[in-house]
Protein backbone atom coordinates (compact mmCIF):
# COMPACT_ATOMS: atom_id res chain seq x y z
CA UNK A 1 0.00 0.00 0.00
CA UNK A 2 2.66 2.35 1.33
CA UNK A 3 4.81 1.19 -2.36
CA UNK A 4 1.53 2.62 -4.76
CA UNK A 5 1.35 5.51 -2.40
CA UNK A 6 4.88 6.36 -2.75
CA UNK A 7 4.85 5.49 -6.67
CA UNK A 8 1.46 7.66 -7.48
CA UNK A 9 2.83 10.82 -5.43
CA UNK A 10 6.26 10.47 -7.83
CA UNK A 11 3.94 10.32 -10.64
CA UNK A 12 1.93 12.75 -10.12
CA UNK A 13 5.59 15.29 -9.29
CA UNK A 14 6.61 14.54 -12.45
CA UNK A 15 3.88 15.19 -14.50
CA UNK A 16 3.81 18.28 -12.78
CA UNK A 17 7.34 19.33 -13.87
CA UNK A 18 6.87 18.46 -17.17
CA UNK A 19 3.49 20.49 -17.22
CA UNK A 20 5.32 23.29 -15.58
CA UNK A 21 8.46 23.32 -17.92
CA UNK A 22 5.69 22.98 -20.97
CA UNK A 23 3.80 26.15 -19.83
CA UNK A 24 6.76 28.29 -19.06
CA UNK A 25 7.60 27.83 -23.62
CA UNK A 26 4.08 27.93 -23.98
CA UNK A 27 4.41 31.42 -22.79
CA UNK A 28 7.80 32.57 -24.12
CA UNK A 29 5.83 31.59 -27.15
CA UNK A 30 2.75 33.87 -26.62
CA UNK A 31 4.90 36.83 -25.61
CA UNK A 32 6.49 36.43 -28.22
CA UNK A 33 3.82 36.44 -30.64
CA UNK A 34 2.04 39.37 -28.69
CA UNK A 35 5.25 41.30 -29.67
CA UNK A 36 5.58 40.52 -33.00
CA UNK A 37 1.56 41.49 -33.25
CA UNK A 38 2.00 44.82 -31.55
CA UNK A 39 4.68 45.20 -33.57
CA UNK A 40 2.79 44.64 -36.66
CA UNK A 41 -0.73 46.26 -36.04
CA UNK A 42 1.15 49.71 -34.97
CA UNK A 43 0.54 49.34 -31.06
CA UNK A 44 4.29 48.65 -30.17
CA UNK A 45 7.24 50.89 -31.89
CA UNK A 46 10.60 49.44 -32.90
CA UNK A 47 12.11 50.63 -29.81
CA UNK A 48 9.62 48.74 -27.21
CA UNK A 49 9.69 45.79 -29.08
CA UNK A 50 13.65 45.15 -29.80
CA UNK A 51 13.32 46.54 -25.76
CA UNK A 52 10.86 43.57 -24.97
CA UNK A 53 12.49 40.79 -27.33
CA UNK A 54 15.62 41.89 -25.34
CA UNK A 55 13.79 40.80 -22.32
CA UNK A 56 12.42 37.83 -23.78
CA UNK A 57 15.98 36.61 -24.26
CA UNK A 58 17.45 36.98 -21.27
CA UNK A 59 14.47 35.05 -19.82
CA UNK A 60 15.53 32.64 -22.53
CA UNK A 61 18.64 32.83 -21.58
CA UNK A 62 18.03 32.25 -17.37
CA UNK A 63 16.17 28.94 -18.38
CA UNK A 64 19.20 27.64 -20.19
CA UNK A 65 22.06 28.82 -18.29
CA UNK A 66 20.08 27.22 -15.35
CA UNK A 67 19.25 23.88 -17.24
CA UNK A 68 22.86 23.56 -18.25
CA UNK A 69 24.45 23.78 -14.92
CA UNK A 70 22.02 21.92 -12.98
CA UNK A 71 20.51 19.39 -15.38
CA UNK A 72 16.68 20.44 -14.08
CA UNK A 73 15.85 24.05 -12.85
CA UNK A 74 15.80 24.43 -9.21
CA UNK A 75 12.50 25.30 -7.27
CA UNK A 76 14.06 28.99 -6.89
CA UNK A 77 15.01 28.95 -10.60
CA UNK A 78 11.56 28.05 -11.17
CA UNK A 79 9.85 30.97 -9.02
CA UNK A 80 12.73 33.25 -10.92
CA UNK A 81 11.47 32.54 -14.35
CA UNK A 82 7.90 32.85 -13.64
CA UNK A 83 8.96 36.24 -11.70
CA UNK A 84 10.63 37.24 -14.78
CA UNK A 85 7.70 36.06 -17.30
CA UNK A 86 4.94 37.92 -15.54
CA UNK A 87 7.12 41.11 -15.41
CA UNK A 88 8.22 40.80 -19.14
CA UNK A 89 4.32 40.16 -19.81
CA UNK A 90 3.10 43.60 -17.72
CA UNK A 91 5.82 45.45 -19.75
CA UNK A 92 4.08 44.31 -23.15
CA UNK A 93 0.84 45.04 -21.99
CA UNK A 94 1.75 48.70 -20.56
CA UNK A 95 3.64 49.16 -23.89
CA UNK A 96 0.64 48.19 -26.19
CA UNK A 97 -1.66 50.50 -24.51
CA UNK A 98 0.20 53.52 -23.83
CA UNK A 99 -1.98 56.32 -25.55
CA UNK A 100 1.36 57.89 -27.70
CA UNK A 101 0.77 54.41 -29.60
CA UNK A 102 -2.84 54.23 -30.60
CA UNK A 103 -3.41 54.35 -33.91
Amino acid sequence: MKTKFILAVLAITFISIGVNAQSVRDRERNQNARIERGLHNGTLTHREARHLKKEQHRIHHKMRMAKRHHGRRAVAERRHVRHMQDRAGHNIYRDEHRPHNSK
